[in-house]
C-alpha cells in the first residue's frame, strides 16, 4: 500500500467532475516508513483521461528499506514524486520536482524518481518544462537506484508521448542515475542512464538517453530541447522549489510554449516561458508584501505565533503575530533582497521553522505547518 500526497483517480471525461485539474499545489512531505519498501507518491494519477498537472511543487517524498523485501525497481513500491500510473491524454507540465533526503536501510531493491510514466499504454501523454530532481542517498549499494526519470521498456512510437524542455537533475550517490526504463532488475546495465552521456543533439550512441525517448513518438524530437546535469537545482532551498533571478539560465526561457500562462505565484509567463512551477521575475521598483499563514497539520489556523522576518537590506527584524486564524502579513519590504522568516510557538513544533526567500514580487503563501 503507497501513500499518496495527492490522488486522481479514473474520473472520465464526461463526468461533471472531470478531466481534473491539479495546480499550484506545495507537496513537501510523503514518507513510507513501512519496513517492507512500499511506495510513497507525492502526486499520483490512476486513471482517467485528460488531466492536467501544472504549476505544483514537489518534494520530501521518500520511502524506506528497513527489515523487508517487499520493494522492487518498478514504479509501484517505489518512492516517485509525480507518478503516471494510468490513464491517457494527460498534462504534465511545469511541475517542479525535488527529492532529497537518505532511504534509511539497504535491505532488497529500492528506487527513487522525481517522475514516472508506469506503462507502455499510457499513450499522447505531454511531459513538458518540468524540473525532474532526485538528489536522494542512501539505501542499498546494490540493490537501490535514485533517478530523475522513469521510463517504461518495450514502449515505440505508438505510445506517442511528448517530452521535451525538460531539465534532469542527476544526484551524485554513488546509486544515483540520470534515468531507468522499466525492469525489476537492475539487469541489464544498458537500460540505465546518466547525465554525462546525454546529448540533446543526437539520438545516439545507445548510452544517450534519447536514443530511446526520441523513440516514443513518431517525429523523434523528444528531449531534443531538454538538458542533464549533476548540479546541484538552483533552488531556494530543498523544499522551497523558487528559482533566484541569479539561478540557472538554461532554467530561464529554456521552456516551450503550452496552455499554461502563469506560475505558481501568479506570475505571468513570458513569451519564451521558464523551466518549472517558477517563473523567474525581476524585481519591482515599489516596495512589496510578504504573508502567509501557520497551521496545524490538518489546516488549523495557529494563532498569537510570533514571526520574525530578517535580512536583505534591513537594519534590525521585522516582527508580527499571527490572528487567531493563523495568518501574518508584513508590508513595505524591499524586494531584490534575501530574507528568512522565522516562527516560534510554545505550544507547536516546526519541521521547517525558518524559510529563505528571494523575493522579487508580492508573496501570499509563505506558509508554516506545525509537527505537533
Amino acid at each position: 500500500m503507497a501513500l499518496r500526497g495527492i490522488d486522481i483517480g479514473p474520473i472520465a471525461t464526461n463526468s461533471a467532475y472531470g478531466p481534473a485539474i491539479v495546480e499550484k499545489n506545495r507537496v513537501e512531505r510523503v514518507k513510507s516508513n513501512r519496513e517492507l519498501t512500499q511506495g510513497a507518491y507525492g502526486i499520483n494519477i490512476s486513471g482517467g483521461i485528460g488531466h492536467s498537472i501544472r504549476n505544483n511543487f514537489v518534494s520530501g517524498v521518500i520511502n524506506s528499506q528497513f527489515g523487508g523485501f517487499g520493494g522492487d525497481l518498478s514504479p509501484t513500491t517505489s518512492a516517485v514524486g509525480i507518478r503516471i500510473g494510468n490513464g491517457t491524454d494527460h498534462q504534465i507540465q511545469h511541475n517542479s520536482v525535488n527529492l532529497f533526503g537518505t532511504v534509511p536501510g539497504n535491505a532488497g531493491f529500492n528506487m527513487t524518481t522525481a517522475f514516472a510514466i508506469s506503462a507502455t499504454g499510457q499513450l499522447r501523454l505531454d511531459v513538458r518544462n518540468n524540473v525532474f530532481s532526485n538528489q536522494i542517498n542512501g539505501g542499498s549499494l546494490a540493490e537501490t537506484r535514485h533517478v530523475a526519470i522513469y521510463l517504461p521498456s518495450g514502449a515505440t512510437s505508438t505510445m506517442n508521448l511528448t517530452m521535451n524542455n525538460n531539465a534532469y537533475f542527476q544526484g551524485n550517490e554513488t546509486n544515483s542515475r540520470m534515468a531507468r526504463r522499466g525492469t525489476s532488475t537492475l539487469l541489464p546495465p544498458e537500460d540505465e542512464y546518466i547525465s554525462a552521456n546525454f546529448n540533446a543533439g543526437a539520438t545516439t550512441p545507445a548510452t544517450n538517453f534519447r536514443a530511446y525517448s526520441s523513440t516514443l513518438q513518431l517525429s523523434g524530437n523528444n528531449d531534443n530541447a531538454s538538458f542533464a546535469t549533476t548540479t546541484a537545482p538552483p533552488f531556494v532551498s530543498n523544499s522551497d522549489l523558487h528559482i533566484p533571478t541569479a539561478g540557472s539560465s538554461q532554467l530561464n526561457n529554456g521552456g516551450a510554449v503550452t496552455s499554461v500562462i502563469d506560475d505558481i505565484d501568479g506570475d505571468v509567463r513570458g513569451a519564451t516561458p521558464d523551466i518549472g512551477a517558477d517563473e523567474i521575475v525581476a524585481p519591482t521598483a515599489a516596495a512589496v508584501t510578504v504573508s502567509g499563514r501557520v497551521m496545524t497539520a490538518n489546516g488549523r489556523g495557529i494563532g498569537s505565533t510570533r514571526v520574525m522576518f530578517t535580512g536583505g537590506n534591513l537594519t534590525e527584524p521585522l516582527t508580527a503575530v499571527t490572528n487567531q486564524f493563523g495568518y501574518y502579513h508584513f508590508e513595505g519590504i524591499e524586494a531584490g533582497q534575501t530574507y528568512i522568516i522565522t516562527v516560534g510557538h510554545k505550544r507547536y513544533a516546526f519541521s521547517e521553522p525558518s524559510r529563505v526567500i528571494e523575493l522579487f514580487d508580492n508573496l501570499s503563501d509563505v506558509d508554516f505547518v506545525a509537527v505537533f
